[in-house]
């Protein structure tokens, strides 16, 4: 699934999060209305930039060197213990958030 979010250059990780919630919640594509638990997402997952994990809510995403058409991934952002779990994390790209826009 790729969805194309806008942010300004200077957005915060926060202000990113809040626009994906945005498009992911108000999706045209879905018929029905998408009840999704932000607070479980963000919990369990973080946003990921060529490695980075996006988890600081006041970082500026010009910091990481995000730019215009860049591809953001989620990923899982708690460690386990477990060692399965380990081994799906390592196919944890859920869905790419594309086209970051300024």
């Amino acid at each position: 699934m790729h969805e194309e979010v806008q942010v300004s250059r200077m957005a915060t990780v926060g202000e990113l999060k809040q626009a994906v919630e945005n498009v992911f919640t108000h999706s045209p594509e879905d018929d029905m209305h998408m009840n999704i638990s932000w607070w479980h997402v963000w919990s369990h997952f973080c946003l990921c930039y060529k490695g980075q994990k996006l988890i600081h809510d006041k970082a500026y995403i010009q910091s990481f060197g995000i730019k215009d058409g860049d591809q953001l991934y989620f990923v899982r952002h708690l460690a386990t213990n477990n060692r399965s779990s380990a081994n799906r994390q390592k196919r944890n790209d859920l869905m790419r958030v594309t086209s970051l826009q300024f």
